[in-house]
């Protein structure tokens, strides 16, 4: 059964865009994303619906099975001890540096005319690869209630002094760097283009590239569990799940929602909006501030049997977490232990909103040619960073 359904949860998005007289005049959106394909969990038993989600999930795989024990565990009155929060955190935390460095590694030297770095990408992202097994070493993570939890500590300490070793190598390029006071120190550390990395971002300033995108979409606040419950137990057509809207708006959600306070963003913000270089250094600024996250929550992780039991066999339960791409919602009903409704608002379904981030952003840009256009689009799509693939074409 599992081989007939990995993969469903993908799909592509497709960006169109018109343009008159050196303008993108109009920008569409044509999503094939899935979105009620998690109905497929339906029926299903809650510990067999869990582990499918790594099958049906390639992309963000740990958020959304994270997501979905903590949607099952809340429906099913099921308490977590914080051993067990802690080590999901964790792992939480090396699946997003994982996404980010994918980004800044590949696909930014990709979209910029450099060279990609998997070299580079292969070591950062093997030394996060070790911490699942140094925390549950004998049994699978994504049980509700928690699995068997043996950390090692140690060798915890070691993978992620490995990891940040290779950020230094491999992102940053020097030491000096990534500690960036102010927008000037960042332009500096790009203009010296020691890494992939700083090149790609330098090439965005240089083309002038750096406000393109900026949009007057806020960010996604904080959401009230109770409203957002009821909004989806109506959503009987999954209009809300397809294209969220909180009191009629679209939002933004991400790195750069969550880095508004980081001084090198706010200085950025400040000089050029909240357009494709914005975007991306909030995705970097995240990525380098991981390994300290992973220390200060791996202080948390102690041994832990895990196999909380449930309290009732029915029940709704709401979870909110935020991963590499922002802010991802799962909302389950059981009954009598199976799944009876499941449903999903992922980050892509906010920044990918017909009037959402995206589009707003490359309304009324200023562009040279529809190459351009389609260049410094794709540029666009890709700080927003959507969970699928994309094309990005002027019809």
């Amino acid at each position: 059964m599992a081989e007939s359904i990995e993969g469903r949860i993908e799909g592509r998005i497709d960006v169109r865009l018109t343009v008159e007289s050196g303008r993108i005049a109009g920008a569409e959106i044509r999503s094939i994303r899935p979105v009620t394909a998690c109905r497929v969990l339906e029926g299903r038993s809650v510990d067999e619906a869990i582990a499918l989600f790594p099958r049906l999930f390639a992309i963000c795989g740990t958020a959304q099975t994270h997501a979905a024990l903590t949607a099952c565990e809340h429906a099913l009155g099921m308490d977590v001890r914080p051993a067990q929060s802690a080590a999901r955190r964790l792992l939480l935390l090396a699946e997003t540096a994982r996404e980010h460095a994918w980004r800044a590694l590949l696909d930014w030297p990709a979209l910029t005319g450099g060279a990609p770095d998997a070299v580079a990408l292969r070591d950062v992202r093997n030394a996060l690869a070790p911490i699942v097994r140094h925390l549950y070493p004998a049994t699978d993570w994504a049980q509700s209630g928690g699995a068997p939890l043996e950390p090692d500590i140690d060798a915890l300490s070691a993978a992620v002094n490995d990891f940040a070793n290779g950020l230094e190598r491999h992102v940053v390029g020097s030491k000096s760097g990534g500690d960036w006071a102010d927008a000037d120190a960042f332009e500096r550390w790009c203009r010296e283009g020691a890494t992939a990395t700083a090149r790609s971002l330098g090439v965005i300033l240089d083309r002038g590239l750096s406000a393109f995108g900026a949009s007057p979409v806020a960010a996604l606040p904080s959401l009230d569990a109770d409203r957002l419950d009821a909004l989806l137990a109506a959503d009987a057509d999954d209009a809300f799940t397809a294209a969220p809207t909180w009191d009629g708006q679209a939002f933004e959600t991400g790195p750069l929602v969550r880095c508004a306070d980081s001084p090198v963003i706010g200085a950025l913000v400040a000089q050029r909006g909240n357009g494709v270089l914005a975007r991306m250094v909030a995705r970097l600024v995240e990525l380098l501030a991981v390994p300290e996250a992973l220390r200060q929550t791996a202080a948390h992780v102690a041994a832990d049997p895990g196999a909380g039991e449930p309290a009732a066999p029915d029940g709704t339960g709401l979870a909110m977490i935020e991963m590499a791409r922002g802010r991802l919602i799962h909302r389950v009903e059981i009954a009598d232990g199976r799944i009876a409704r499941y449903q999903i608002v992922a980050p892509t379904e906010w920044n990918f909103h017909p009037e959402g981030a995206l589009v707003q952003g490359l309304r009324g840009q200023a562009i040279e040619s529809p190459e351009q256009a389609e260049t410094a689009a794709a540029l666009a799509v890709s700080a927003l960073d959507p969970c699928v693939a994309f094309d990005v074409s002027v019809v």
